[in-house]
């Protein structure tokens, strides 16, 4: 009886995973090697602030209920803040800001119809979803701006826009009707 406690099992060969290969290195892209030149990409910003100002008053004309009209309003009111921040940058470096923006106005504007929702809560959270991503992408994009130009647009982008308010709106929209 005491063999059973005392006898060895035999050995059981496991299957082993093969050593990984070494890691490949990563590639990274430094956005200064990206970046567009200043005027550009303060009009194209600009311009950007302005449709999301247009679109977002749009549906503060068409949305249901004063708390609803009144924070899509408010929103609508950040991005003009923005847009006119922006203008001010460009005007202080001695350019026209109708001039910066005109290269961008018809792509910005196509790519904004794309957006419009069957009803204004769609274009609402179309809106809430483009403009935050697209400020995320100015904002990184405002690293590689030259001087003090970077860290002023990047403070700006990167402002209250209403997001908090506007996605309390779209909340209570589905919670009282979840189709």
């Amino acid at each position: 009886m005491t063999t059973w406690f005392t006898r060895r099992r035999p050995p059981v060969e496991l299957p082993r995973l093969a050593a990984r290969a070494p890691k490949a290195p990563a590639v990274r892209v430094d956005l200064h090697d990206v970046m567009p030149d200043l005027l550009p990409y303060l009009g194209q910003a600009a311009y950007l602030q302005l449709e999301q100002f247009q679109t977002l008053s749009a549906v503060a004309g068409e949305a249901e209920g004063l708390k609803a009209t009144e924070g899509v309003a408010a929103a609508a009111g950040l991005a003009l803040s923005k847009h006119q921040g922006i203008v001010a940058e460009i005007r202080r470096r001695g350019d026209d800001p109708t001039e910066a923006m005109r290269p961008f106005a018809v792509a910005i504007e196509g790519f904004r119809a794309t957006l419009v929702g069957s009803d204004w809560r769609e274009t609402l959270l179309a809106a809430l979803m483009t403009g935050g991503l697209l400020d995320d992408f100015f904002i990184r994009l405002a690293g590689g701006l030259p001087g003090d130009i970077g860290p002023r647009v990047s403070q700006l982008l990167g402002s209250d826009s209403g997001q908090e308010a506007l996605l309390e709106i779209l909340r209570e929209e589905i919670g009282a009707d979840p189709r």
